[in-house]
Formats: C-alpha cells, structure tokens, sequence
C-alpha cells in the first residue's frame, strides 16, 4: 500500500542512483487525480482558485455596490459612482504531501493497470484523509463567527444547525454553496430528531444524500479537529470563505533504493489553502451528551 506522508520522504527510503527508469508519470500522477478528486469533498466546500500562478492561488474579492433609491424623475447628475477597489489575495500553496512505493520492478508494475489503479486509490484515501485534517482544522481556526462551546443532544442537535445557518444569514452571506460539516456522533443525535430522519443515505464521501438543514447541506467526516478536553471542532461554511488548491506533480523513479532491494516510485502534491472571507464560516466547539433524547412518537 503506498503510504501518504507530510513533508519530504527521508530515512533509509531514500532513493541512490536516481536515474529515471521506463515508466510514465502520467500514469501515476492520472490516476491519483482522478481517485482523489472522485473521493475528496475539501474542492466541493472551498472556492477554487480563478488564476494559479506557479505556485501561487490568487483570488479576486469582489466589493460591495451600493444601490441608490430613487424616481424616473431624478436627474442623471444625480447618479452616484461609486469606486470599487477589488481586494486581490494569494495564496501559497506550500504544503507538500509525499507518497511513495517499492517493489521488485516498478515497469512491469506499471503495465498492471488494475493494480495500479488500486494502488493510486489507496493512496488517494490517505492524501483525501491528510490533506482533509489540515484544512478542516484550519477552517474552524479561521471562522469569523463562533456559537462557543455547546453541548449537543438529541434535543438541540437539530436546532445548532439552523443557528448557524442565521448567523450567517445575518451577515447576509449567500445561500448558495453551504455547507455543514460534521462527525459521526453528531450526525448519530440529528437521528434521533423527526426533522431529519431515522436512517439517512451517507454517500461515500461523507456527505447525506437528499437532506439539507438550514440550507446547509450534510457533510460527515471524522477528519474534523478534535479540540483540548476532546470538544469536536464542528462548523458550517459558505464555500467563497475559503479558498483551496493542489498540484499533482514532481514524479520520481529509481532503479536502485538504498539499503534495499528494488525499484521505487515516489510523488509529491503540493496543497494551499486559507481564509479568504472569515464571516461566511462559523464554528462550534462541541460536546455530546447522549442521554438527553428527544420524545419520539412512532
């Protein structure tokens, strides 16, 4: 199975002779790409980049425009201009995240596409789950709103949703694009409540087929942080709060490892991400008590 790092590989892994071998990148770094993208929602809740310039995402924040009242028989001196001054942001993508495999042959390996494939595909649940930790542990950081800590039941579990969801109206954040992003254990509470329901559809990549609350659409993962006293870091976002990207490359083969047999393959993916506007997410510091439970009525 290949295994997904942070930073550069090092140790006694480390590759000697590094003349590359017969193999094509494209292959590897293609399929990849596809199972991450396929399987990651962290590109469905975040903004993409409009302009990447080499290693850099920039974004440009539209500003407000003022509407001014008035009648068909105004005078046109009386128009309003109004200076727009768009705030251009970058973001560095200068996160790296490394994978690498061996085996007695890397080119006949690679003429298995089928395993290859599988290969990639493991690799593409541990980067989802690296690159998904970081991100999501830095959205909450970077929320603009925050309910505080709250202890979350059957009873209210429901109901902290839609809060958020206000909150975010009252900041007039658009309704387009939000999320609710959420663990196993809170989705185990909204269960308990008749507003949801009893048995929800979760999809593979977490997110609850065919149910919103307050606008949010459902996102479960237990790739949220876990905060100091085990408080679960939860959180809704509005996807043009925050902003995110990856490049796929830097391939390498080796014919030779040092102190081991064989051949070797290795990548890197180049990761950014950060706030671009901290209102459009508010987060929640959470807690569970599991034996307050709503009155059901079958």
């Amino acid at each position: 199975m290949a295994d997904i790092t942070t930073g550069t590989p090092n140790g006694t892994g480390n590759p000697s002779n590094g003349a590359p071998i017969g193999i094509n990148p494209t292959i590897w770094t293609g399929s990849l790409m596809h199972n991450y993208y396929e399987k990651s929602v962290v590109p469905l809740i975040t903004k993409k980049a409009p302009v990447i310039h080499g290693d850099k995402l920039i974004y440009s924040l539209a500003s407000p425009v003022n509407i001014n009242k008035g009648t068909t028989s105004d005078d046109e001196t009386d128009v309003i201009y109004q200076s727009v001054k768009p705030t251009t942001l970058s973001i560095e993508m200068d996160k790296t995240y490394d994978w690498a495999i061996k085996c007695s042959n890397i080119e006949l390996f690679q003429t298995n596409l089928d395993l290859l494939n599988g290969e990639m595909q493991e690799a593409a649940d541990g980067l989802d789950e690296a690159i998904s930790q970081d991100v999501y542990a830095d959205i909450f950081a970077s929320a603009g709103q925050t309910m505080g800590a709250i202890e979350v039941s059957g009873l209210n579990a429901y109901d902290t949703l839609v809060n958020m969801g206000t909150m975010l109206n009252k900041n007039k954040v658009p309704k387009r694009g939000r999320y609710a992003v959420i663990d196993n254990d809170y989705l185990g509470m909204l269960t308990m409540d008749p507003r949801f329901q009893y048995d929800p559809t979760v999809l593979e990549n977490g997110i609850v087929e065919g149910r919103k609350i307050g606008g949010f659409t459902i996102l479960v993962t237990d790739d949220i942080p876990t905060l100091k006293g085990g408080a679960k870091g939860v959180f809704a976002i509005q996807r043009d709060g925050y902003g995110y990207g990856t490049q796929f490359d830097n391939v390498e083969f080796f014919e030779k490892l040092e102190q081991s047999r064989g051949q070797a393959v290795r990548g890197q993916v180049l990761a950014g991400y950060g706030v671009l506007r901290p209102n459009n997410i508010v987060s929640a510091q959470v807690t569970y008590n599991t034996e307050i439970q709503p009155n059901v009525v079958d």
